[in-house]
């Protein structure tokens, strides 16, 4: 047998050497280790499983443990099945429109809102960027947290924007310009509850909104920031026009533009 005998010094400088090739080992491996986390992370918020039984078919679904349409005693009337859908679909956008806390710990706040806009038709512009993102630019969003990415205005008119979705608003110290044009879930209740979490907006656009009401305008009292106000006054409202005229003199620098809407009730068939 082949027996090696080493001096003190030799064996302390291989045992040195040792312990620097496995400190280094494990160092690579916790990196590696701390990247798939993250890449499942990504991953889990992309591919979460959606409810089932979204749909018409769910109605006569007896075993499942959400009241259908069948399980609970219902009329035959249309109404009756009318107002169960839409609240079914209703149930589903809130789902669809949840914070999802993987999605911003993966991206970042301003990266993920981004994300979230943009996958619903919406549009977003960077800061110092002359151009809007649009859906068909979700290809080229980064996928991993980018510190340099700021947003600063953001276009969801039209959009179904409810109350849960305004969650995803989050930390956005940077944003100053958003329109809520014609969303049709958008009341006085996600009034308050956005601009209590953007409360550095200066331009807000909440016309064509038919569920803001005067109630909601004085809630924008907080808001010493906002610059330009676009509202819609339906039916020509009085105590809609006077709660703006005293928002517009409490809130220094402040301008409101009232869009008047016709009275449905005074339009005549000619």
């Amino acid at each position: 047998m082949l027996t090696i005998r080493l001096s003190k010094r030799s064996s302390a400088v291989l045992s040195s050497t040792i312990h620097r090739f496995y400190s280094s080992s494990l160092t690579h491996e916790d990196d590696d280790e701390e990247k798939n986390k993250n890449a499942r992370k990504l991953k889990k918020w992309r591919n979460e499983n959606r409810p089932t039984h979204t749909g018409l078919l769910s109605m006569f679904d007896t075993k499942s443990d959400d009241e259908g349409f069948f399980k609970i005693n219902r009329g035959f009337k249309t109404t009756n099945f009318s107002s169960w859908y839409k609240e079914k679909q209703r149930e589903y956008l809130e789902w669809c429109q949840r914070y999802i806390e993987e999605r911003h710990q993966s991206l970042g706040n301003q990266l993920a809102i981004t994300h979230f806009i943009l996958h619903r038709g919406g549009k977003v512009k960077q800061k110092g960027v002359a151009d809007y993102l649009c859906q068909d630019d979700i290809p080229k969003l980064p996928t991993t947290f980018t510190p340099n990415w700021v947003i600063d205005e953001i276009d969801f008119s039209g959009s179904e924007i409810c109350y849960s979705g305004l969650d995803n608003f989050r930390n956005l110290s940077t944003l100053r310009k958003i329109s809520f044009k014609s969303c049709k879930y958008f009341d006085d209740w996600c009034l308050e509850k956005f601009i209590f979490k953007c409360p550095g907006v200066e331009y807000l656009d909440i016309s064509e909104c038919e569920n803001i009401t005067a109630r909601g305008i004085e809630s924008l009292y907080r808001s010493s920031y906002l610059k330009n106000l676009i509202v819609s006054n339906f039916d020509n409202n009085a105590e809609f026009e006077l709660t703006c005229l005293m928002l517009e003199d409490c809130t220094p620098g402040l301008t409101i533009e009232i869009i008047k809407t016709p009275n449905v009730n005074e339009i005549s068939v000619q």
